[in-house]
């Protein structure tokens, strides 16, 4: 059977909006990793896919980090000179959501 003109765009779009990384390991190696894959229930894809992003940070910064580097970007934000013991320091010591300057 034939495949649609909207299920070739609806593909076209997926494709736009995914990475793609490409493995090419030993025939042995394959054959491991998709012996390993169907064990744990999963496809490949997914399987070697949850093993690395347990390995990679995740790095995304959240929302408080991001208002955080757009105060410093506009001239807000406060510059510490001492030692890092000493920056902590101070940051136990203030109340919650007070800061001193």
């Amino acid at each position: 059977m034939p495949i649609s003109e909207a299920k070739k765009r609806s593909n076209a779009a997926y494709n736009r909006r995914q990475d793609n990384i490409m493995l090419r390991p030993s025939k042995e190696d394959g054959a491991r990793i998709r012996k390993a894959a169907a064990d744990a229930g999963k496809s490949v894809q997914r399987y070697c896919l949850d093993i690395l992003l347990k390995s990679v940070p995740d790095e995304t910064p959240n929302t408080e980090t991001l208002e955080a580097f757009e105060e410093l970007d506009n001239g807000g934000g406060e510059h510490f000179s001492g030692t890092a013991e000493e920056l902590f320091k101070k940051i136990l010591s203030e109340p919650d959501g007070e800061e001193t300057a």
